[in-house]
């Protein structure tokens, strides 16, 4: 059973992702295909319409994926990634905020990294 079609291309490629995740307009996928077939499942899906440019980047190793980085070491590794241009500026906690807020940022920062990495 093939996961739901996310493109009018996808429908006549007889080779699939092993898994899609999609997130507003990144994706990230298990391709167990070979660099030939995906290069050629890419090329499908970028004529899906004339207005949305796709980028592909793959990797055998590591590929980072909004804040996560994922490694293939064996099996699957999860971490925390940052791009080079975050800065790592937060709310002071001197700042007017109501106290709840600068309470909450160092609690849901600490929430995303157990969840990344667990």
């Amino acid at each position: 059973m093939h996961p739901p079609t996310w493109g009018l291309g996808r429908r006549n490629f007889s080779r699939h992702p092993i898994a899609y995740l999609r997130f507003v307009d990144d994706v990230w996928g298990l391709w167990t295909h070979g660099a030939e077939a995906l290069e050629e499942f890419f090329n499908v899906e970028s004529q899906i319409h004339q207005r949305i440019q796709l980028e592909l980047q793959y990797a055998t190793d590591k590929i980072e994926f909004l804040d996560v980085l994922t490694i293939r070491d064996g099996s699957l590794i999860t971490d925390l990634f940052t791009k080079p241009s975050d800065k790592h500026l937060y709310l002071h906690r001197d700042s007017s905020h109501p106290e709840s807020t600068t309470k909450a940022i160092p609690y849901g920062l600490s929430v995303r990294a157990k969840r990344i990495t667990c």
